[in-house]
Formats: C-alpha cells, structure tokens, sequence
C-alpha cells in the first residue's frame, strides 16, 4: 500500500481579509506522500495564489471551515461504490477507451455511445449522461439527439454533464454548444478557464483549441458564479485548483500535478466521473459535483507520486481510483478542498 501524507490547517469561518487570506492560501500549496519507498513531500510557489488574492480585493470571500463537506464529500463516494450507476458516455474518439477505464476504476459501469439513433433507449436506461464536443460527424448528430431527448415533454431522469471542449475554437462549434446549453439544460458544465471564460461572455487570455492556454482557472470564479446562475445548473472550472460553484456555493479542489496535463483524456475522464458522482448524489448537485474533482485530483496526485512519466501515470490513475473505490474510508485524509462564502455577488469580470 502506498503511503500517503498531507498536509492540513486550521479553517475559520470569520471573514479573512486579502492580506491574510493571501498568507494562509501560500501556506497551503499542494504536498502528498509518495510510495512506499520513501516519503516525499513537495511545496512549491503558486502565482495562481496572487491571482486569486487580486480577485479577492474586488469579490469579499470567507473561507470556511470544510471538515463537514469533506465527510459530506466522502459520503457521496461511498454511495457511488454502492450505487454503481450507468454512465452513458457520448465523446470524441480520442478517449472512450481511457473514460470507461475510469469509470470502471471508480466504480461505475459506463456506455460508450455516439450512434444517434442509440442515444435515446440508452437514455432511458443511464443513471447519466456525459457529453463533451469533439464533434466528429456522428457526435454532432448524436449532440442534436440528446437535445432532442431533454426538449421533449417526457424528459430522461438521467443526469446531463456538459463538457464544452474548444468553446470559442470555432463559431460552428459555438452555435452547437449554445444552443445546446439552452435547449438540454444541463445539470452540470465542466470545462477549462478558457472554455468557461467563453460560455459566460467573458474575455480570456488565449484558450488553444481544446486546451486552456494562459487562461487560470482561479480567474474564473466570478464568471463561473454567474454562469451557474444564468444556467441554474453547476458549473465546474479546470485548471491548477479546479473552482466548482452552483451559484450560491463555491469550493476550490487542490491536489494534482502538471503532469496529469500530459495525458490525453484526463479532462473527459473527469466529466465522466462527475456524471458518476451526480446521480449518486442527486439531492445536493454541489456536492456531487466537487466530489469528482476532489477525488480526481487526490487519484491523481497520488497517482503522480508513483509513475516515473505519463505512459505509467495512465494506468496508476485507474490503479488509485480502484484503490479508493475499494476503500471509501482511505479519502478522506488525502481531499484537499477548501469552501469560499460570496460575502458579494461577483462582477462579470473581476
């Protein structure tokens, strides 16, 4: 068994002013365990700290103590394991191999599916649904059929994960992801800074294609906050410290490394797996939602600690999340997540 450290600190629940927060934020840089060789404990300097404390002068936020939500977090994985609910996954064709992998490693029974005419008895059947816009031919039909399904009177019980890759690459690809945010409504949108920069009407710096580009997530927390409210939906933003906000709620999720960017399909593993965890956990979308980035980025990070390279990090992602989905009780020292409180509604650029 690997063995796995982390680092933790005291979290009030009084206002914390820029200054401070920016102290405690630096304090707080990610650091885990590394095999059962040895015991490695990394600490490096975040610019995105400053970021963060440059948006905190205009936007007030109090952090807030998250023991509870961790156990809250903890508890949606465990009914995950429990549940083992039917991901139907409709995605490009670089990854389905790689999301099922995940899937399975977590928990879940997935179904890769982007034939159209298949989309709607799948529907009927799947506890969710992932889809992200690669849009290869058929995936573009099989994106107009799932709206289809959520436009129709008797609409699917089945969650509806939106990932908007390359929002903002094309304006063919724009108009099919606009109108399928407002047509199918979806519970949740996860996309990078650059991709969720782009749906909310805000300007970012450089998405590329697919990736983020210079684009922060930290950056995104206002835009976020007021896309989730236009979309009444949870929106979740990827990055360094991935940002997950309803609206209301907000919560950072820290804990990865660099290297998981260089593994293709990570990002459409991750919306397959928050599919997973929102329809374990149903009655609170937040929560759900924060637990696949949460757990994601304590795989991965733990993941990182063991592989000597990206080839080997593949297969120890899955290896952890099975690990952690045979072991619910093992999350919780690894969850680095910390909830902020909107003391003020955010601006659209902050």
């Amino acid at each position: 068994t690997s063995t796995r450290a982390r680092y933790s600190s005291v979290r009030k629940s009084s206002f914390i002013a820029p200054e401070a927060l920016h102290s405690r934020l630096s304090s707080r840089h990610a650091s885990f365990a590394a095999s059962n060789r040895d015991i490695c404990r990394i600490s490096r300097s975040s610019q995105s700290d400053a970021l963060q404390i440059e948006r905190c002068k205009r936007v007030n936020f109090a952090l807030m103590a998250s023991s509870e939500l961790d156990e809250q977090v903890s508890a949606c994985w465990t009914a995950l394991q429990e549940k083992n609910p039917l991901v139907m996954c409709v995605t490009n064709r670089v990854t389905p191999q790689r999301v099922a992998d995940v899937l399975l490693a977590a928990g879940a029974s997935p179904a890769m599916v982007d034939n159209p005419t298949e989309i709607p008895q799948f529907g009927e059947i799947s506890s969710a649904i992932y889809v992200n816009t690669g849009l290869h031919e058929s995936q573009a039909q099989a994106l107009l059929a799932l709206q289809d399904m959520y436009s129709a009177p008797k609409q699917p019980q089945a969650i509806l994960v939106l990932d908007p890759v390359g929002y903002g690459a094309s304006a063919y690809r724009n108009g099919l992801i606009d109108t399928f945010v407002k047509v199918a409504a979806p519970a949740a949108i996860k996309g990078n800074a650059a991709e969720i920069a782009g749906l909310a009407g805000v300007e970012a710096v450089g998405g590329k294609g697919v990736d983020a580009g210079d684009a922060k997530s930290v950056e995104m927390v206002g835009p976020a906050v007021a896309l989730a409210k236009r979309c009444g939906c949870v929106v979740t933003v990827t990055g360094e410290v991935d940002v997950i906000t309803d609206g209301t709620s907000v919560a950072l999720a820290r804990g990865s490394d660099p290297m998981m960017t260089k593994v293709t399909g990570t990002g459409c593993s991750l919306g397959a797996l928050v599919a997973a965890t929102m329809s374990a956990w149903p009655h609170d979308p937040f929560v759900a939602a924060l637990t696949g980035h949460a757990v994601f980025k304590a795989a991965g990070g733990a993941a990182v600690a063991v592989s000597r390279g990206p080839g080997a990090l593949q297969g120890a992602l899955c290896d952890e999340l099975y690990t952690l989905s045979n072991s619910p009780a093992d999350l919780m020292p690894l969850l680095q997540i910390e909830q902020l409180d909107l003391e003020a509604p955010p601006s659209w650029i902050l």
